[in-house]
């Protein structure tokens, strides 16, 4: 058994709209499908924006290097 959750919406005619997507190691077919509505439930939120702060710098320098070998030396964790 695999649990997706996912939120709907219920039409005024009394449709309920669900788009799911689904894990690639669920089988493609028909399936046994059980929709539950949670009483007062509401759509999921987006999460509040994060207040970051912004930090002025200038370009790279010259010679710097991103290399694993020059992070972390000759161990190279």
């Amino acid at each position: 058994m695999h649990v997706i959750e996912t939120a709907g919406l219920i039409t005024s005619d009394g449709t309920l709209q669900v788009i799911a997507h689904v894990p690639a190691q669920i089988a493609r077919g028909e399936c046994r499908v059980l929709v539950v509505i949670e009483e007062g439930s509401h759509p999921p939120q987006s999460p509040p924006a994060l207040d970051l702060p912004v930090l002025p710098v200038a370009s790279w320098p010259d010679k710097l290097s991103l290399h694993r070998e020059d992070i972390y030396g000759d161990r190279g964790r």
